[in-house]
């Protein structure tokens, strides 16, 4: 994420409003062949775990057990032309 600290986002509470309005995301994970990478439906199942769907026949399913992933639900998606900042030379 762009570190500029206009676009961090600390409100646990809206981001998983956010994911649970979604229902949806990408999950990514490191693998022996290298990285993989799944769009899955996700739900909470607590505070801070979520669960989701993933085919057994999924080249990432043998990976996850005890594995680190990032998980990430985007939302409306478009192109911003830097033009759009007003500056020059963008």
């Amino acid at each position: 994420m762009h570190p500029d600290k206009r676009f961090v986002w600390t409100d646990s509470d809206a981001m998983r409003a956010f994911v649970r309005d979604r229902s949806f995301g990408t999950l990514f994970l490191a693998m022996p062949d290298g990285p993989g990478v799944a769009h899955v439906p996700v739900l909470f199942t607590g505070d801070e775990q979520i669960a989701f769907h993933l085919a057994r026949a999924n080249p990432m399913t043998p990976h996850l057990d005890g594995a680190r992933a990032l998980f990430v639900a985007q939302g409306a998606d478009a192109y911003v032309s830097p033009d759009w900042y007003g500056l020059p030379d963008q």
